[in-house]
């Protein structure tokens, strides 16, 4: 299973290197690390708020918004806020795995038509500390 997540992650670090140079863009890659602040439940799933950090600067937040839709994964919506805008997109959870890939779909601000991918891993057991590198096309 940790073979299939690496290959799920470099598979969109690929797909989106693929698509920077058939479009002749350059990439843009965010680096950060989310602190969690708040987790809350529902019936159908959860909702985690965190903190994003650049180095020690405190550059924006997040909130990740997910539905279980098994015993071993959510599907959630991520809402990233920076300073330029907003970053939106969909990532899956395998509750097995300390590390994923999902999609960055659109934003706002000078983030307006954002495309590319978002990895995350977590940096601790209990999830609450998570390296995201967001890379844009």
């Amino acid at each position: 299973m940790k073979f299939l997540a690496l290959i799920l992650v470099l598979g969109s670090c690929v797909l989106v290197a693929a698509l920077a140079a058939s479009a002749g863009t350059t990439l843009k890659v965010i680096r950060l690390t989310a602190v969690q602040q708040s987790q809350t439940q529902s019936k159908t799933g959860f909702v985690v708020r965190d903190n994003d950090f650049s180095g020690t600067k405190r550059v924006g937040h997040d909130t990740l918004t997910c539905t279980v839709i098994s015993k071993v994964k959510a599907n959630c919506k991520l809402l990233l806020t920076l300073a330029g805008g907003t970053l939106k997109g969909t990532l899956p959870i395998l509750f097995s795995k300390n590390q994923g890939a999902g999609v960055i779909t659109g934003g706002t601000g000078s983030y307006s038509g954002a495309k590319g991918a978002v990895v995350y891993r977590n940096l601790n057991k209990q999830g609450t500390r998570t390296a995201l590198v967001v890379t844009l096309v």
